[in-house]
């Protein structure tokens, strides 16, 4: 007798505890998407007629990137940083003629790979690779927003003088975006060098 209510005991202690645990409710949670905030960002910024709008220094942004959990990027390799209503942009440089960047030399001599794009960072959000330039040598010059794009030049080390080089031009169209921002970009080809004392984006024709 004793050892069938044992049983029953515990059978139904066992029950309550399955009853409880299939009951319990968690509180929902929500995960930030920088990727889509980043889009929607720059896209009403266009819409709006807003500018990009450069930093008087680079500082705060190597120290956002050394801070973060961004292990492929050297902070030195920041190099320009930038707004975008509350969006964060910074240059990613690689080394070159043109950029000596020592710490970085240093870093890929222990085996790492300094690469050449744009770094972007919601104010509420963490840092994320906004877009890589897929050419090798070319390091980003300039950034605009104008019209229904955002474009971004870049220039390499093959001109005559200090800082001169090949253009290109890479493009990311925001009219109607929603997201998949870093998947979106176009390269475009222009003519002529790149100069940094005549420079003006809107001379060079590209296509």
């Amino acid at each position: 007798m004793k050892k069938s209510l044992l049983i029953l005991s515990l059978a139904l202690l066992l029950n309550g505890c399955t009853y409880s645990v299939d009951h319990v409710t968690e509180e929902p949670t929500t995960t930030f998407d920088n990727t889509a905030w980043i889009a929607m960002t720059i896209a009403s910024a266009a819409k709006d007629g807003l500018a990009v709008t450069e930093w008087d220094t680079p500082v705060p942004c190597q120290e956002g990137v050394a801070a973060s959990s961004l292990t492929d990027v050297h902070p030195e390799q920041i190099t320009r940083c930038f707004s975008i209503t509350d969006l964060t942009v910074a240059f990613v440089t690689q080394p070159n003629s043109w950029n000596a960047l020592t710490e970085t030399r240093a870093w890929e001599a222990e085996g790492n790979t300094a690469w050449s794009g744009l770094l972007a960072k919601p104010i509420k959000g963490e840092w994320e690779v906004l877009y890589k330039i897929p050419d090798e040598d070319f390091n980003p010059v300039n950034l605009i927003l104008e019209g229904d794009q955002l474009i971004l030049d870049a220039a390499d080390d093959s001109g005559a003088g200090s800082g001169e080089g090949t253009l290109q031009r890479y493009v990311y169209p925001v009219a109607g975006v929603v997201d998949e921002l870093v998947n979106s970009w176009q390269k475009l080809k222009c003519t002529g060098y790149y100069v940094p004392e005549t420079y003006k984006y809107e001379a060079f024709s590209c296509m």
